[in-house]
């Protein structure tokens, strides 16, 4: 018997099990530190900051009422992305790229788009010399493509800088989602200055369209690309269908809504009739494919109670409703909030992981990953163990 209950969790003695399963597992119990902030990361989390100020503060009118502005644009933004982090919540990536995705959007992505928009609508406009025309072709050709191509940009890079940490394809259409979120921030921010020029009627009609209607729209479209690059860099294969394809049902989610707002007075009916239906589906898809996730995990993890590395309470607030809530009370007492959701997100991506080798065979890199996942856990298991006995 061991000394203790929780000696039986260590991985020094569960490395003769584990090296019957053809694992090379070492004797040693240590944990690498916690990753930290990488040179390139800071770089790019300043440039993107910069070029996201640059477009607000470029945009016209006196500060305070940009800054009146941004605080409104700001309520779609946070209830966006606390949306897709809480359908991303069995394995997600860490924070860091979350808010790669938001800049790049806010930031790359804004101020790439405005620039190629507004220099080929004033072609257009010297071409045809007209104002309607340009606008309209504009709107519904030009905007789409080059948005979700800058947005693509965004979505590509983000999700290759986190592709070690990335254990589903839901997490890549999330920080894809998060990529059109950050977007659609800087784009209201733009259609809520115009409006509020033209009085408080224009205002508020656009503020309630923008916010309430069609919140979603951006990162609804970005995410098809997303879900493109996240299949291809899970596969290993595809990138030359899967992307283009993507990118294509991006650009015609986009264009579609581009042009019903040509419409006129009958948008609105357009949109209950067509819009709406298609927020509701895309929302629906992604809860349903969140649950299905939650239970891959469970099912990946059972090899791991099996052995005694994970514990079934373990599953329990890593999968379970009621068990993530039981947790996060018991966490709030302990002042242990933090190692609780790195827990939460170590013991997902071990049992994601090991849904994804069983049906397309072990991957090295991913086994690897998993050895300091599983160290991970059990220096967090012992944080959170010396957080209870200090109460």
């Amino acid at each position: 018997m061991p000394a203790n209950p929780g000696d039986r969790y260590r991985l020094s003695a569960q490395a003769p099990l584990r090296r019957a399963e053809g694992l090379n597992v070492g004797a040693t119990d240590s944990t690498p530190a916690p990753p930290r902030w990488r040179v390139w990361e800071t770089v790019l989390i300043v440039v993107f900051v910069l070029l996201f100020a640059a477009v607000v503060v470029i945009g016209g009118g006196s500060l305070a009422t940009r800054g009146q502005l941004a605080l409104v644009a700001l309520v779609p933004l946070v209830l966006v992305t606390a949306l897709l982090t809480w359908i991303d919540r069995w394995a997600p990536p860490g924070w860091r790229y979350r808010w790669l995705a938001l800049l790049w959007g806010a930031g790359v992505a804004a101020s790439g788009a405005i620039l190629v928009n507004s220099s080929l609508y004033q072609d257009l406009l010297l071409y045809r010399g007209s104002p309607e025309w340009a606008g309209t072709f504009a709107a519904v050709i030009i905007a789409p493509i080059s948005e979700e191509l800058f947005k693509g940009l965004g979505v590509v890079t983000v999700l290759v800088l986190a592709r070690r940490q990335l254990t589903s394809t839901l997490s890549a259409v999330a920080l894809a989602g998060l990529v059109g979120a950050g977007f659609a921030y800087v784009e209201n921010l733009d259609y809520f200055w115009q409006a509020y020029q033209e009085g408080s009627t224009v205002f508020g009609f656009t503020v309630f369209a923008r916010s309430v209607m069609s919140p979603f729209i951006h990162p609804m479209a970005t995410s098809l690309t997303g879900l493109a690059v996240g299949s291809a860099l899970l596969a290993g294969k595809g990138w030359f269908w899967r992307l283009p394809l993507g990118f294509v049902g991006a650009v015609a989610v986009h264009a579609l809504w581009n042009g019903m707002a040509m419409l006129g007075a009958i948008w609105v009916l357009v949109y209950l009739v067509v819009e709406l239906p298609l927020f509701i589906a895309w929302l629906t898809w992604l809860l349903v494919w969140s649950q299905r996730m939650a239970r891959q995990i469970h099912l990946g993890l059972v090899p791991y109670v099996l052995t005694g590395w994970i514990s079934p309470a373990e599953v329990a607030l890593t999968v379970t409703p009621s068990g993530r809530r039981a947790a996060r009370r018991w966490a709030r007492k302990l002042k242990g909030r933090r190692p609780l959701r790195r827990l939460q997100r170590a013991v997902g991506r071990l049992g994601m992981d090991q849904q994804v080798m069983s049906r397309r065979g072990p991957n090295l890199d991913k086994i690897e990953q998993d050895r300091q996942h599983l160290a991970e856990v059990a220096r967090l298991r012992a944080e959170l163990k010396q957080l209870e006995l200090a109460q």
